[in-house]
């Protein structure tokens, strides 16, 4: 079976912040093979040093991951992801 590329992922520690509609960000993701990619997303949640987003992988595939909070910043848009195609 082929594997995916992997983004490098966070560990949520302490307390959780869910906010009642998602906020509309920009994240870096740090790619195993090395490259980075920067991404429109959704953050659902965070901690102090980590947020959960909601994203579309470049295949299309909807996922949600926890990625370190400094690579992730506020954007000014919608607030999900577009829809997948």
């Amino acid at each position: 079976m082929p594997s995916a590329p992997r983004i490098f992922r966070a560990i949520p520690e302490g307390v959780v912040t869910r906010p009642a509609a998602g906020i509309p960000v920009i994240a870096h993701l740090h790619w195993h093979g090395g490259d980075t990619t920067e991404v429109a997303a959704t953050a659902v949640a965070w901690t102090a040093r980590a947020v959960e987003i909601d994203w579309i992988t470049p295949w299309g595939d909807r996922r949600r991951d926890w990625v370190p909070a400094d690579q992730v910043r506020r954007a000014r848009g919608r607030a999900t992801p577009p829809p997948r195609r």
